[in-house]
């Protein structure tokens, strides 16, 4: 986890300021026309007869995303929020947050991008901030560690994106992509820095959430908590790679579902759609930069309770679901030992061959399994020492600058004293003669 990612969250800087206000005129225009972005609650909105009111709509033919200008009912869920009838004179909302100190972080906006592996997570936040984070357009992942923009500019607002690898990432395990973004979020907390929002991607070509997408998204929950779930937006992508009805009937599915996102938008996560268009990632990013910023669950439990890694949550989950990953293959190497002595019976050297090399697969798979199981706390604890270690030295090089910067300007006001007392004859007459009658240049 390099120093430069998270030394760049905790100061804001003009870089990259290019993107987020690239025609910037036009992109708004292009908002308050085809989509109603409600001041409210920043939530596409689309009213029965309202065919104006689409937000991926340029006109009535479908574009490169599939969206045409006709009626959804199922495009926003906000579920009834608890806290937002908070009384605007309270000194602080019910989160702990005081007015002041939300307005002194409202200059500064960080958010996160999660989801699982291949849902344009990259892609999205490249649009957004104009940076040039690494793509991958293959099977494999590329988002290997936690990555920061530069800070840019959108809406006067300084707006800082954080791209964190998937859980099912194919080149790291599980215990290492957990430690990373734990390690991460852990250190960005403790500088005093909160995220105003999550986005969340989801594919909405996947024709079924399978078990893959509903431990990630499990694992994402406990990082989370119900309490930041308000700040959470999850966003479709692949709209375009979709016939539109049976994407909405899908967009339906994940909403209600009990084995989905219901949960989430109960707790007051709302969908939004993205069509690869710089307008509809705007509208994403603008409904969450109204929010107070609030800790995640993994920061308040390693950060203000204290705890060890597995002892939360996201740790918890973790063991549980490396326990049942590892019983899963102890079935089927069983079976495959029955299949083994069944091939041998039959003298079917071949058949034989071929299970014990995928025995020898499975065995190695559950090796690697348990030990990221044995070794979870020491590996999160060296990953943390790391970061430690690493933001210590960029403090003092920073401190050692500052003070080569003091020495040097020290040094210039020494010189500037000699020359100035270096004088001749009439000139030090003058000086007398000034201080005697009390002039002053």
């Amino acid at each position: 986890m390099a120093p430069r990612a998270s030394t760049r969250i905790l100061s804001a800087s003009p870089r990259r300021a290019y993107r987020g206000t690239r025609n910037q005129a036009s992109d708004e225009d292009d908002v308050s026309q085809n989509s109603d972005v409600s001041e409210e609650d920043g939530v596409w909105r689309q009213s029965d007869g309202a065919d104006e009111d689409d937000p991926n709509s340029e006109d009535d033919a479908p574009d490169e995303e599939g969206f045409t200008d006709e009626d959804d009912d199922n495009y926003e869920h906000d579920a009834p929020d608890e806290e937002d009838s908070t009384d605007e004179g309270d000194a602080s909302s019910k989160d702990g947050t005081s007015k002041t100190d939300r307005a002194a972080e409202d200059d500064e906006v960080t958010i996160a991008v999660m989801g699982m592996t291949g849902t344009g997570k990259t892609t999205f936040i490249n649009l957004l901030s104009g940076a040039k984070l690494h793509v991958g357009h293959k099977l494999t992942s590329c988002t290997e560690n936690v990555a920061v923009t530069s800070p840019f500019r959108f809406e006067g607002r300084s707006v800082t994106l954080i791209d964190t690898p998937g859980f099912d990432d194919t080149k790291q395990s599980q215990m290492e992509i957990l430690s990373r973004i734990s390690v991460f979020l852990g250190q960005t907390y403790k500088a005093g820095k909160k995220l105003a929002g999550v986005i969340y991607l989801h594919r909405i070509t996947d024709n079924r959430m399978g078990g893959i997408a509903c431990q990630n998204f499990r694992m994402f929950r406990q990082l989370c908590g119900d309490q930041a779930f308000k700040n959470v937006v999850i966003v479709t992508t692949m709209w375009g790679q979709i016939e539109r009805t049976k994407g909405l009937d899908r967009e339906k599915e994940l909403m209600n579902g009990k084995e989905f996102y219901k949960h989430a938008v109960t707790k007051g996560a709302h969908f939004m759609r993205h069509d690869k268009k710089l307008v509809s990632a705007q509208a994403v990013l603008r409904s969450l930069m109204k929010n107070t910023p609030l800790p995640l669950k993994i920061q308040r439990e390693i950060v203000d309770e204290g705890k060890d890694i597995t002892e939360t949550a996201a740790g918890a989950e973790f063991n549980r679901e490396i326990t049942a990953q590892i019983q899963q293959l102890k079935t089927e190497m069983e079976n495959l030992r029955r299949g083994i002595k069944d091939a041998a019976r039959a003298r079917d050297s071949e058949t034989k061959k071929e299970l014990e090399m995928e025995t020898k697969e499975l065995r190695d798979k559950m090796s690697r399994m348990q030990s990221d199981a044995q070794n979870f706390a020491s590996n999160y604890e060296r990953l943390n020492a790391e970061m430690d270690r690493k933001l210590a030295e960029a403090a003092e090089r920073a401190a050692r600058d500052e003070e080569r910067h003091r020495l040097a300007m020290a040094e210039s006001e020494r010189e500037e004293a000699k020359r100035q007392s270096r004088g001749g004859i009439f000139s030090r007459v003058g000086r007398a003669l000034d201080t005697l009658v009390g002039f002053r240049f």
